[in-house]
């Protein structure tokens, strides 16, 4: 080629190469919990190191609690002879559902919400409480959308979230039955 006619293409190709640096100089980063839109399902100022009790039960047995209370560092079993629990599983459940995030699936009142097993009697209940059985937070856990997702909601809401965590298993239930 000519030297006339590189000269030329050299300043159009050095031209594109600016304003394609200009451009993407110009872009902002939107995080991926931006873009989904996810919503925290407890309150965002959650002091896990406060609960000081969990009740963590199915509603079709409300009455059969397991009661986790927490005695100086230890975590004990209320509801079985005051047993000491496991190191470090009352914990792992506090950590997970403070990390809670949802992505919005429905506004859901009365019996639209058996559809998501997310009424009070089909849901899978955790409850966190300080002092003296001051609720902090109060989730509910329906079915499973797909593998690793959960239809969850907050007691105090009927809006229905998909979460990517599933905290019927970090309690050790595998069965997606509700009951």
């Amino acid at each position: 080629m000519k030297p006339k006619l590189i000269i030329p293409l050299a300043i159009v190709f050095a031209a594109l190469a600016a304003l394609i640096l200009m451009k993407r100089g110009q872009e902002v980063q939107v995080s991926l919990t931006d873009q989904a839109e996810l919503k925290l399902l407890v309150p965002e100022n959650l002091d896990v190191t406060s609960v000081n009790r969990l009740e963590i039960f199915a509603g079709v047995k409300a009455g059969e609690r397991v009661v986790l209370t927490k005695d100086g560092d230890i975590w004990r079993i209320a509801s079985m002879y005051n047993a000491k629990a496991v190191d470090g599983r009352a914990q792992q459940m506090l950590d997970a559902v403070a990390g809670l995030q949802g992505e919005f699936r429905a506004t859901v009142s009365g019996e639209a919400l058996a559809d998501y097993d997310l009424t009070d009697e089909r849901a899978f209940h955790v409850m966190g409480f300080t002092g003296e059985r001051e609720e902090v937070f109060h989730v509910l856990t329906g079915k499973s959308p797909k593998y690793g997702d959960m239809f969850m909601r907050a007691a105090s809401s009927d809006d229905v979230y998909v979460v990517n965590k599933n905290i019927r298993r970090d309690a050790f239930l595998y069965s997606l039955d509700y009951d």
